[in-house]
């Protein structure tokens, strides 16, 4: 029985994860995904042309020439270190400068990207007067842009301030117009800062946020680095990660199942094994569909949280109840799917009885921002022991808590989903062996709990 079960497993595994499909749709594409990083970058590079030119301005003021000239002179604007870092987010881990990110982080080169476009503008100031024979000077290419500034936005008391107006000719680059925005912005900031007797470089050193380096303590009584962002990131990848894999599986199990039913091929593999040596060997098939997507993911985060030495953040403890619990999600879905797929010959059959599947599945996802804010309240806990959900409200948990997870908390899901398990292949099994015989109309939902109760 086992041998006959295992050669269907085989089988299932070789219909599905050596398929050209799969391997292009499953393994590729992500690899793919995560190497056009770097080449975006290196595409990017190259599109960076120098913003060169004169631009006319209207300031009666007469204060923003000056700081304007200097935001767009080649020495101020140039690509340089200091221009690009000061783009990128500010960064919590210690011992890590924006320049060191920015050398060996593709993603935060991208976010400075903006800082690469070298810029020589000559600013011509102009009365109001002049502003329709500018409108048609800037359409005709002479100058790049005008800017109008309303003498209002030098008004301290003044609440409700009005807008920079900012004239561009057609077919301006979004990448200099973000340029010629930000730098026009600064200048008026700066400008209202001196106007007002305040040294400009004074008040942004002092405005300037300090870092944090944030450490956690080790048992040992020595720190280690800890990053904020990634730590609330890590529960939430671990539960998409079970999401997608158990539920791309459980498809391919459904889909499987109701084809090879239409095509008779059903028939023909019944009389070498029996319904159950057919549905468990469709179980194990995909359960190692599921391990081979389970280790390229997991290993691309892993390797990912190495190379940010950020891998103290996953104890070993819990890769392990990750695995357990991904487990129990998986063979909890794939009976569920074996069962439905049994029961119909076409898919569109299945939509109307995957509707409970579905809804259970969304509901991590609408609960995981308030679970990962209280790992250890009520709604948190009480999910934490409705089988389907079990699995995917535990890895938030365990992968998110401050404080560890009692084990006798983790125990008591692990045998309450456990149990779920058996229950659900037991009804499946059930379902399964009147299922893949049946043909004609699609069975109700009322009619597949009866089939359970067949002996």
């Amino acid at each position: 029985m086992i041998r006959r079960a295992m050669i269907v497993a085989w089988r299932e595994f070789k219909h599905t994860a050596l398929t050209k499909a799969f391997i292009i749709g499953v393994l590729i594409v992500p690899l793919f995904l995560i190497a056009l990083v770097p080449i975006s970058v290196l595409l990017l590079k190259p599109s960076a042309l120098p913003l060169e030119g004169r631009m006319a301005l209207i300031d009666i003021s007469g204060l923003v020439e000056a700081p304007l000239q200097e935001e767009l002179t080649p020495a101020s604007s140039d690509f340089s270190e200091q221009s690009t870092t000061s783009n990128l987010p500010s960064i919590n881990a210690p011992n890590i400068t924006p320049e060191a990110l920015l050398a060996g982080n593709p993603a935060a080169q991208m976010a400075a990207i903006s800082g690469k476009i070298p810029t020589n503008i000559e600013i011509v100031s102009f009365s109001p007067s002049e502003i329709d024979r500018l409108r048609k000077e800037v359409l005709d290419g002479e100058f790049i842009a005008l800017a109008i500034i309303p003498e209002a936005v030098f008004q301290p008391d003044l609440e409700d301030k009005p807008s920079l107006e900012l004239l561009l000719p057609p077919g301006m680059s979004p990448n200099h117009t973000t340029v010629i925005e930000k730098s026009l912005q600064d200048a008026v900031v700066q400008a209202r800062v001196e106007n007002a007797g305040y040294g400009y470089e004074t008040i942004v050193n002092l405005m300037s946020r300090p870092r944090i380096q944030a450490s956690r303590l080790a048992e040992d009584g020595g720190q280690v680095r800890e990053s904020q962002d990634l730590k609330r990131l890590i529960p939430i990848i671990f539960m998409v990660m079970l999401w997608i894999i158990t539920a791309t599986c459980g498809n391919f199990l459904l889909t499987s199942t109701i084809e090879e039913k239409s095509n008779r091929v059903m028939e023909v593999l019944l009389s070498a094994v029996s319904p159950l040596e057919l549905m468990g060997g469709k179980l194990l098939g995909q359960a190692l569909v599921s391990f081979v997507m389970l280790i390229m993911y997991g290993g691309l985060c892993i390797v990912g949280l190495a190379a940010l030495a950020q891998t103290d953040l996953i104890p070993p403890i819990v890769l392990l109840w990750f695995l357990l619990y991904f487990i129990m999600a998986y063979f909890l879905l794939a009976s569920f799917m074996a069962a439905i797929g049994s029961a119909v010959t076409e898919l569109r059959d299945a939509q109307a009885l995957l509707g409970p599947a579905t809804i259970i599945l969304l509901i991590p996802l609408i609960l995981w921002a308030p679970i990962s804010e209280a790992p250890n309240g009520w709604l948190a806990v009480v999910t934490s022991y409705i089988p389907f959900l079990t699995p995917f409200v535990m890895i938030l948990r365990v992968a998110g808590s401050a404080e560890p997870i009692a084990i006798a908390e983790i125990i008591a899901t692990l045998i309450i989903g456990y149990l779920s398990v058996i229950c659900m292949i037991w009804a499946a099994a059930r379902v399964f062996r009147v299922g893949v015989l049946m043909q004609g109309k699609a069975p109700s939902p009322f009619e597949m709990i009866r089939w359970i109760r067949y002996r």
